[in-house]
């Protein structure tokens, strides 16, 4: 007796899904291989990398132990509650009047700042310092002794300069380092 071959329907089948399963390994294969790569690519990365990040922390943390040892935190806690106050001490208008002024402060500043100023003003304060015995208020002889020391009578001619530019009348008017 002869077979009668009947063609199969489910060979056919099994012949498509064995094609997209390959399909499906090759894609696979392939996003498997990309992955390997990009993994050798960030080991190869962190390799280079690690030792000079670890340098890097570890200088970093020297740096910060340093601050700390200086006292870096407290101060800058301690400039948080300074600016803070401030901030909550000045308006807008006062912040508008300080840009107004702020090259003729920072002037200000540039010329107390000179060596011979903050001298003058170190001995100044040091001497404002001392306690003086109430009770004994000098003499107009006693004045006129002292106005024999050189020293006192060139700080008093500074003196009656000083107050001659305070009496100065400057008339109120626009700033004119103010760009109009």
């Amino acid at each position: 007796m002869t077979a009668v071959r009947v063609p199969n329907a489910t060979a056919h089948s099994l012949d498509h899904e064995l094609i997209a399963i390959r399909r499906q390994l090759d894609e696979l294969t392939t996003e498997l291989r990309r992955n390997r790569e990009q993994r050798e690519v960030w080991q190869e990365l962190g390799a280079d990398v690690g030792p000079v990040a670890r340098q890097a922390m570890d200088r970093l943390t020297q740096e910060l132990v340093t601050l700390e040892a200086r006292g870096y935190p407290d101060f800058v806690a301690g400039m948080v509650v300074i600016v803070d106050r401030v901030v909550t001490s000045f308006g807008a208008d006062d912040l508008e009047a300080l840009g107004d002024n702020i090259v003729v402060i920072l002037q200000t500043v540039r010329e107390m700042t000179q060596p011979q100023i903050m001298s003058m003003l170190q001995r100044t304060a040091s001497v404002v310092t001392v306690p003086i015995d109430e009770g004994e208020t000098p003499s107009v002889f006693a004045l006129l002794r002292e106005l024999r020391d050189p020293d006192v009578r060139r700080g008093l001619g500074r003196v009656l300069h000083m107050l001659r530019t305070v009496g100065i009348d400057v008339p109120a008017g626009p700033n004119p380092d103010k760009e109009v």
